[in-house]
């Protein structure tokens, strides 16, 4: 399944369900897809995710390097805490399908006023997402 486009039909072939059950799962946000037109298309990566099979490994040579990030904001409000949440996850939607996987969870403690972040991806895209929160806490201030 890895690197294809299909339709509603051909996924709901593939995962034997009615076609449409495949877009209902579209529409509640399970399953990832592309409106082109009146119809759907759905990538091969975003079927993986949904059907819950492995990334493909990399390739022999290749070295799939991996961090965790542990991000703290003391201080902030549960809206402001909230808004960072869901940029953050909108911008890790937004890279899906482009190199490895990334892993977001947030935790707001609103006794304390208190967000941590924990961020697993490759060093790259770690940094650009650390980057982007950095960019979006500064312009908050």
């Amino acid at each position: 399944m890895h690197g294809n486009t299909y339709t509603v039909e051909e996924v709901a072939r593939q995962l034997k369900l009615h076609v449409k059950t495949v877009l209902r799962h579209i529409k509640e946000g399970r399953l990832r897809a592309s409106k082109i037109g009146k119809s759907y298309r759905i990538s091969g990566p975003d079927l993986n995710d949904f059907a819950g099979l492995a990334a493909p490994v990399a390739n022999q040579g290749e070295i799939a390097a991996r961090t965790t990030s542990i991000v703290e904001v003391p201080g902030i409000s549960a809206e402001f805490a909230s808004r960072i949440a869901t940029n953050l996850q909108a911008l890790l939607n937004s890279r899906r399908g482009h190199g490895q996987p990334m892993h977001l969870d947030t935790a707001y403690n609103p006794l304390e006023s208190h967000l941590k972040i924990i961020l697993v991806a490759s060093p790259r895209e770690a940094a650009s997402v650390l980057e982007a929160l950095d960019s979006f806490l500064g312009a908050a201030q």
